[in-house]
């Protein structure tokens, strides 16, 4: 949602792409405006051009929460992904010292309005974000951030509000970013590379070895 996006469109200055609605740009960053549910988030993440696989994927925006103890505007990052369908959860990489708690999000079909729900957490688009991003780029570089925006109960909620919870998260994500694109960067130059791509090892432990070779 563009309420979603505009504090992170003016947190990296970005700027609206000529050719393609709904998408910013700046140097070294591409932001899309997906739009609400699993569809939305398949249709825009396979008219995506091809990408390197070194491309880091970040997906942030609000969710609801099943415990009204956490307060509205808690930053997670996403250590397990499910689907409420059933599908095989996903377990993105979870690497060191991003500065977000860690918390797990199912993807529903329709907004989730009871608190009966696996994970901590719930939204419309994470699973197929993930799904599609792993296939597209190395699992180290994808990644989920959400924002508590309700407890599971929509009434009142305002496109003021989603922004406000996203914003008042800025430097958080700011630091979030810079440390997986660092961590990206660590990883795409190591000296062993070929043998780490061959060997399938996640992002955090090349770094891991490669720090035995120092």
């Amino acid at each position: 949602m563009k309420c979603e996006a505009s504090p992170l469109i003016n947190l990296l200055d970005l700027k609206p792409s000529e050719s393609d609605k709904g998408t910013y740009t700046a140097p070294g960053f591409h932001l899309v405006i997906t739009g609400i549910g699993p569809e939305n988030m398949k249709k825009t993440m396979y008219g995506f051009p091809a990408a390197a696989r070194d491309d880091v994927y970040i997906n942030i925006g609000v969710c609801g929460c099943a415990d009204t103890s956490v307060k509205k505007g808690t930053a997670y990052a996403i250590n397990e992904i499910r689907n409420s369908d059933g599908s095989r959860p996903q377990y993105p990489d979870m690497l060191a010292e991003t500065g977000l708690p860690e918390a797990g999000c199912t993807t529903y079909g329709a907004p989730k309005l009871d608190i009966d729900c696996p994970t901590l957490l719930a939204d419309m688009e994470a699973y197929e974000f993930y799904r599609t991003a792993v296939s597209r780029s190395d699992s180290s570089s994808v990644h989920v951030v959400k924002v508590v925006s309700d407890h599971m109960n929509l009434s009142g909620l305002t496109k003021n509000d989603i922004s406000g919870y996203i914003q008042s998260n800025r430097d958080i994500i700011r630091k979030f970013i810079n440390r997986i694109s660092a961590l990206s960067e660590k990883r795409t130059s190591l000296e062993y590379s070929a043998y780490y791509d061959k060997y399938r090892f996640t992002g955090s432990i090349r770094i891991e070895l490669d720090k035995l070779n120092e």
